[in-house]
């Protein structure tokens, strides 16, 4: 298949970074013929050999110049993205199937952040997390609003110098949803948690979402986009997660 043809069989997300390869390709191997012109020109003095390095030479600089350019538009449309939430997303279940998530596609599973978590995932390198933590509506016998601040008081104790912001009642995937913001320092770090708690037909949900305060506004897009992808199904099977 032609290149041409073949770029024209890539979607938009990697279409670029294929064509910034082949120009850092091309820059190689044009390269190495404007060394070998410019050694053969040098030392034979040989005029072809002289135009064969001036234009490998302009060549060159050309696919320097246009990587250059093609990295810079990536790398704008990759802060773009990340400015309004968009981008490629992954979708993760619980071990039952009966919730899920929506994140970015480099996330990645991290069990470790909390154990009793059905889903646990992190950006690279943990600059962001998020987990879903249920609990069968059979073991709470509150409303909404009892269960949130129930669990969220418990977040803020955990913390030092805690901030909670008041309840925003709102709704997420259909279902009735109180959100929150809760501050505070935990080990010498100082973290920013968006927090969701989410009553369905037979659980409770604490969606949880976090990262340092100087990341805040530019992950809150992100975090707003994985609390509305938030979906679950009644099951007859048990909750095998509590963070009751």
């Amino acid at each position: 298949m032609e290149i041409p043809g073949l770029l024209a069989n890539l979607n938009a997300d990697t279409r670029e970074p294929v064509i910034i390869g082949l120009l850092v390709i091309a820059t190689f191997v044009i390269g190495v013929l404007f060394i070998v012109g410019l050694v053969m020109a040098i030392s034979r003095k040989s005029k072809p050999w002289t135009v064969v390095c001036i234009v490998t030479g302009l060549l060159a600089g050309g696919c320097v110049v246009g990587a250059g350019v093609m990295m810079g538009r990536l790398i704008g449309k990759q802060a773009e993205l990340a400015k309004t939430g968009a981008g490629p997303k992954q979708r993760t279940y619980s071990a039952d199937k009966s919730y899920s998530i929506e994140v970015p596609k480099d996330w990645n599973a991290a069990p470790k952040l909390n154990e009793d978590a059905g889903i646990a995932l992190a950006a690279p390198l943990e600059r962001s997390c998020v987990m879903v933590l249920a609990d069968a509506k059979a073991d709470f016998a509150g409303t909404l609003g009892e269960f949130d601040e129930l669990t969220a008081g418990s977040m803020g104790k955990a913390l030092e110098s805690p901030k909670l912001s008041d309840p925003e009642s709102r709704m997420i995937g259909g279902f009735r949803a109180i959100e929150r913001r809760l501050s505070g320092r935990a080990e010498n770090l100082n973290i920013a948690y968006h927090r969701v708690s989410v009553e369905t037909a037979d659980g409770f949900y604490q969606i949880i979402a976090w990262t340092t305060p100087s990341r805040e506004k530019l992950e809150l897009p992100t975090f707003k986009k994985i609390f509305e992808s938030f979906d679950a199904t009644a099951s007859s099977r048990p909750f095998t997660k509590t963070s009751l």
